[in-house]
C-alpha cells in the first residue's frame, strides 16, 4: 500500500534530482515554445473572444456577476472569459502578454503533471518522462500558441490541481484537501466543460493508489453532482443560442476518432489546425490499424509483466477525457486541442513501458541502457524540434491557413480565412482569389461574398459591392455586417442617401447592438443629416463599446470643438491622447481645447510636442503665437509669428 507520508520523506538526493529535472523541464518547454512569444493574433476566434469583443474590452469589476450569469459562444465558461477580460485590462491588444501567460500556464501544468504521477507511482523519472511528453509534444502547440485556446490551459490547470489535491487527500485524509479538490474541479468546468468525466477518473486514481475504489464511492457523489449541474448549464447554453450538438449514433465512428488520436500522438506529423473530416480523414484504415497494434502490443507486454492495471488506467484516462468531444460536429471532429489532457493516458502508458524496460529487461546491461538513454535524448530533441516548427506556423493568420491549404487544399474555411488575412494585409488580388475558391468549394459561403463586397467597396465599385451584400442577406438574413456595409455604400453615394444609410445601420444594430462600428457609422449618418445630438449619442456608445478605437473619440472631439463645447471636449481628450500620443491632428485639436479653457501650460506642451514631431508645422507655430499673445507675452508671440512668415516666404507663398 502507498505510504501516506512518502512524499514528505524524499531524501536530499531525491529533492536535488527533482529540482534539476524540473529545471530541465522548464528549459525544454521554453525552448520548444519560444516562437509563440513573437506571434500575433489569428483570425480564428481571437477576434471573437478578444480583438473585436466589446465585453472583453469594457471589463470592470462590477461586471463579474454578469460574466458568471451569462453564456458565451454556446457554452458556459465564465472563468475563461474573465481571464480574457483581465488580460485585456493588462495588455490591451499586445499579443505578447497573452502568449507569455499561455506559456507560463502550460509550464505550470507540466509541473502539476509531474507532481500527480509522482504521487501515484513514487517514481521520479517516470513522472518526469510523462511531464516531458506532456510539455513538448507537438499536439500541445494548438492549445498553447492559439490565444483563444488559453481555455485549454485554464481548464487543464484547475483539473490537474484538483487531481493532485484529491490524491493528496486519499494519501493523508485531511478534509480540507477534499473540499479544495471539489472547488478546483468546479473551476475547471467553468473554464471549459471538458473534464466532465473527472468523477469516474477518481476511481482510477484510487486503484492506482492501491485503494479499493468501489468501497469508497460515497466521496465521489459531490463530484458527480457538479458534473451533472455543469451538463445542465451547458445544455441551457445550447438552448439559449438555439444551437445543436450532434451526437453520433455510430459507436464505430467514436472508435475511429479514438484510434486517430492515438495515431496522432504516436506520429505527430502533418498536423493542422483544421482536419477535413468530410474528405475522409477519419476513414483512412492504416492509422487505425497501427493504433490497434500499438495498444495490443502494450497490453500483451504489460500483462506479462503484471501491468494490466497500468494499461487499464492509461486507456481509461484517455477515453474518459475525450467523452465531451467524441460526438463533436463533423467540421471539428478531430482537433489537436481536444487531447490536451487526454493524451496523458498514452504518455503514461509509454513512460511506464520504458520504465519497466529499464528496470526489468535492461537490468545489468549497461551498453543497452546507454543506447536507450541516447535514443531517449534524441526522441526528446525531435519532439522539441517538431514543436518549435509547429509554433512558427501560428505566427499569423496567413502562415496558419496557408499551412492548412498546403496539406488539405480543398478546405473552404481555410481559403476563406486566408482571404480575410490577405485583405487585412492589403493584398486584394490574393484575397479575391481565395474568396472565389471558397465560394467554388462551398457556394453558400456568405462570408466569402461579404469579403468580395468589401473588396469592391474599397475599389469604389459600389454597385458590385451592393450586389454582394444583398446576396449575403439572401443567404444569411442575420448577417449584421452586410447591413452595416450597405449603409456605408449609401453614404458613399452622397448626402441624398444618408437617411437610407441610417436605416441600414439601425437594422444592423437590431441584430447586434454590441457593434461599435455600426454605432460609429450611424453617428456619421446622423451628423450628415444635422442630427448632432443623436450623432453624439452614437459616438459615445461606440467609444464605450470599443475604448481602444480612436475614431469615435475623434468624431466627438470634432463635434464639441465645432460647437465650442470645450468642457465636454476636455473629457474626451485624455483617452484620445492615450490612444494617439503622437498624432499631430489630435495634439493640435487638444491644444485648441486647452487654450480655449485657459490651460496655458497644458496647451503649450501639446503645441510644442507637435513641433518636436514636425518643426515646420505652421498651425502649431500660429497657435503658440496666439497663446503667448493672449497671455501678454508679445515678444514670444512675435517670435513664433516670425517663424511662420519665414516658413511661408521660404516656400514661396
Amino acid at each position: 500500500m502507498a505510504d501516506p507520508a512518502a512524499e514528505q520523506r524524499c531524501t536530499r538526493s531525491d529533492r536535488a534530482a527533482i529540482f534539476v529535472l524540473l529545471s530541465l523541464l522548464a528549459v525544454l518547454t521554453y525552448v520548444s515554445f519560444r516562437p509563440i512569444l513573437h506571434n500575433g493574433f489569428v483570425n480564428w476566434d481571437d477576434n471573437v473572444y478578444l480583438t473585436q469583443n466589446p465585453r472583453a474590452k469594457n471589463f470592470t469589476p462590477e461586471k463579474i456577476p454578469q460574466i458568471f450569469t451569462s453564456f458565451e459562444r454556446v457554452q458556459y465558461k465564465p472563468l475563461s472569459f474573465l481571464a480574457f477580460a483581465l488580460e485585456n485590462r493588462l495588455f490591451r491588444l499586445d499579443p505578447r502578454g497573452y502568449h507569455a501567460v499561455s506559456l507560463l500556464l502550460h509550464l505550470i501544468n507540466a509541473f502539476f503533471v509531474f507532481w500527480l504521477f509522482f504521487l501515484l507511482r513514487k517514481d521520479i523519472f517516470l513522472a518526469w518522462f510523462v511531464a516531458v511528453l506532456f510539455a513538448i509534444h507537438p499536439l500541445r502547440v494548438e492549445s498553447v500558441a492559439w490565444v483563444t485556446e488559453q481555455k485549454d490551459l485554464l481548464y487543464g490547470f484547475f483539473f490537474l490541481a484538483a487531481a493532485v489535491t484529491y490524491v493528496l487527500y486519499r494519501l493523508a485524509r485531511p478534509r480540507a484537501l477534499y473540499y479544495a479538490s471539489l472547488i478546483l474541479f468546479a473551476l475547471s468546468l467553468m473554464a471549459k466543460p471538458m473534464m466532465i468525466a473527472f468523477p469516474l477518473l477518481l476511481f482510477f486514481f484510487d486503484a492506482a493508489l492501491e485503494k479499493k475504489p468501489l468501497l469508497s464511492w460515497w466521496d465521489k457523489i459531490p463530484f458527480f453532482v457538479i458534473s451533472f449541474l455543469m451538463i445542465l448549464l451547458n445544455y441551457a447554453a445550447l438552448c439559449w443560442f438555439h444551437a445543436q450538438y450532434s451526437v453520433s449514433s455510430m459507436p464505430l465512428e467514436w472508435l475511429q476518432r479514438i484510434l486517430i488520436y492515438i495515431f496522432m500522438i504516436l506520429w505527430p506529423v502533418r498536423l493542422s489546425c483544421f482536419y477535413p473530416y468530410a474528405q475522409g480523414f477519419l476513414f483512412t484504415v492504416w492509422p487505425c490499424l497501427l493504433s490497434l497494434l500499438f495498444l495490443g502490443y502494450f497490453y500483451v507486454v504489460l500483462r506479462r509483466d503484471g501491468g494490466r492495471g497500468i494499461f487499464a488506467f492509461s486507456l481509461g484516462f484517455f477515453v474518459l477525457s475525450l467523452i465531451p468531444v467524441l460526438a463533436a460536429r463533423a467540421s471539428y471532429a478531430v482537433s489537436d486541442r481536444y487531447v490536451y489532457i487526454a493524451a496523458l493516458g498514452i504518455f503514461y502508458l509509454a513512460a511506464a513501458y520504458v520504465r519497466r524496460l529499464w528496470v526489468s529487461r535492461l537490468s545489468g546491461r549497461r551498453v543497452l541502457r546507454v543506447l536507450l538513454v541516447t535514443i531517449g535524448i534524441g526522441f526528446v530533441c525531435l519532439l522539441s524540434t517538431l514543436t518549435f516548427q509547429r509554433a512558427l506556423v501560428w505566427h499569423d493568420s496567413i502562415s496558419l491557413w496557408e499551412d492548412v491549404l498546403a496539406k488539405y487544399p480543398g478546405v473552404s474555411a481555410a481559403h476563406l480565412n486566408v482571404a480575410y488575412a490577405y485583405a487585412e494585409k492589403g493584398d486584394n488580388a490574393l484575397a479575391r482569389q481565395h474568396a472565389l475558391e471558397a465560394l467554388r468549394l462551398e457556394p453558400g459561403a456568405w462570408d466569402a461574398l461579404l469579403l468580395l463586397g468589401n473588396i469592391h467597396y474599397g475599389q469604389r465599385r459600389m454597385d458590385k459591392a451592393e450586389e454582394c451584400y444583398r446576396l449575403v442577406l439572401r443567404i444569411n438574413p442575420g448577417a449584421f455586417q452586410a447591413y452595416n456595409n450597405l449603409g456605408l455604400v449609401e453614404i458613399a453615394r452622397g448626402r441624398r442617401h444618408l437617411e437610407e444609410a441610417a436605416v441600414l445601420f439601425r437594422q444592423a444594430l437590431q441584430i447586434n447592438d454590441y457593434s461599435d462600428e455600426a454605432y460609429f457609422n450611424l453617428g456619421k449618418a446622423y451628423l450628415g443629416l444635422g442630427r448632432r445630438e443623436d450623432a453624439v449619442a452614437c459616438f459615445r456608445k461606440a467609444s464605450v463599446l470599443n475604448p481602444d478605437s480612436a475614431l469615435a473619440y475623434t468624431a466627438l472631439l470634432d463635434v464639441f470643438i465645432s460647437e465650442k463645447r470645450f468642457d465636454e471636449a476636455l473629457g474626451i481628450l485624455q483617452p484620445l491622447l492615450a490612444l494617439r500620443p503622437d498624432d499631430e491632428a489630435v495634439l493640435l485639436k487638444g491644444g485648441v481645447v486647452l487654450a480655449s479653457l485657459d490651460y496655458f501650460d497644458e496647451a503649450r506642451l501639446l503645441f510644442e510636442r507637435i513641433l518636436v514631431l514636425d518643426p515646420g508645422c505652421v498651425e502649431a507655430l500660429e497657435n503658440l503665437g496666439a497663446l503667448y499673445g493672449n497671455h501678454g507675452d508679445r515678444a514670444r508671440a512675435e517670435q513664433y509669428f516670425q517663424r511662420v512668415r519665414d516658413l511661408e516666404s521660404g516656400s514661396g507663398r
